[in-house]
């Protein structure tokens, strides 16, 4: 795959010591007929898509969450990009922040960010974001949340967290947050080694990126199922047609949840590194 280069920006940033600076490489994958956004940064980058929420809030619909838990000096950062014009700023940083890991965005508005916290691990948290202010409120901390890597949102406005393995101490799981901060656990074990991301679909399908695969959740009954094994993703999101992408370092993939069958979208190229992937409202992957 020889992937047409349209648009590469060079960008001021405070990144994690790993890069000092953000950049943007829009390349259109000829085969798949997507526009595929590349963000290359220290090694722990993760993106969200606003996909027309937030707008009340004074986020753009045209502005990326990228999530940099190096930055500036490994206390975390989070940035609000333009991927049009590519200007940035620092939203949130410092605070409540130890290593913050991903984010996701309330059918409200509400930016919530899971943060894994200081080595050694116990200490994770959920920390609300105003997206206005940058002020930080937490919604959970320490209990289950020993090494959280990954969030999601549920229909109900409940929060999913897959809670990540780093020692023997810590049990890799997927937490249930309530609005009120409140922790239970959905599922534990079994195909669940060491799950780092986590999506739910529109009709409240749970997919889980783990050591092991892809791992289907039911978040009723917390009966697992293996949706595709191994190739270790890093992170997942899902597509409107309820296909998941997965990004494994220099590859994307999609993944059909039914069969498991994969085919590649892009490698290799710009596609170094990659650890944070989402899809917008106009169909488009970002990586």
């Amino acid at each position: 795959l020889a992937p047409l280069l349209v648009l590469r920006l060079p960008l001021r940033a405070e990144l994690g010591a790993q890069a000092r600076l953000l950049r943007f490489a829009r390349t259109r994958v000829v085969d798949a007929g997507e526009l595929v956004l590349q963000l290359v940064a220290a090694a722990a980058v993760m993106l969200v898509v606003l996909n027309g929420r937030g707008s009340a809030q004074g986020l753009l619909s045209d502005d990326l969450i990228v999530v940099d838990s190096e930055a500036p000096l490994y206390n975390g950062t989070v940035f609000r990009v333009n991927r049009s014009t590519g200007a940035q700023s620092v939203l949130s940083t410092g605070g409540l922040f130890g290593e913050p890991m991903r984010a996701a965005i309330t059918a409200q508005g509400e930016m919530l960010i899971v943060d894994s916290g200081p080595y050694p691990p116990g200490h994770g948290k959920v920390i609300r974001v105003d997206v206005a202010t940058g002020a930080q409120s937490e919604v959970a901390s320490d209990g289950l949340l020993t090494f959280p890597q990954g969030l999601a949102i549920e229909p109900d406005g409940n929060i999913l967290v897959a809670n990540s393995k780093i020692d023997a101490t810590v049990i890799p799981m997927v937490i249930r947050v309530s609005q009120g901060g409140v922790q239970t656990i959905v599922s534990s074990g079994g195909f669940l080694v060491s799950p780092t991301s986590i999506a739910v679909g529109q009709n409240g399908q749970v997919f889980v990126g783990d050591r092991s695969g892809i791992v289907r959740v039911d978040r009723f009954t917390g009966a697992q199922t293996i949706v595709s094994p191994g190739n270790r993703p890093y992170d997942i999101a899902l597509e409107a047609t309820g296909q998941i992408v997965a990004v494994q370092g220099t590859s994307v993939v999609r993944v059909d949840p039914n069969t498991g069958v994969r085919s590649v979208v892009s490698s290799g190229g710009f596609l170094s590194g990659a650890y944070g992937i989402a899809v917008d409202d106009g169909g488009d992957i970002l990586v």
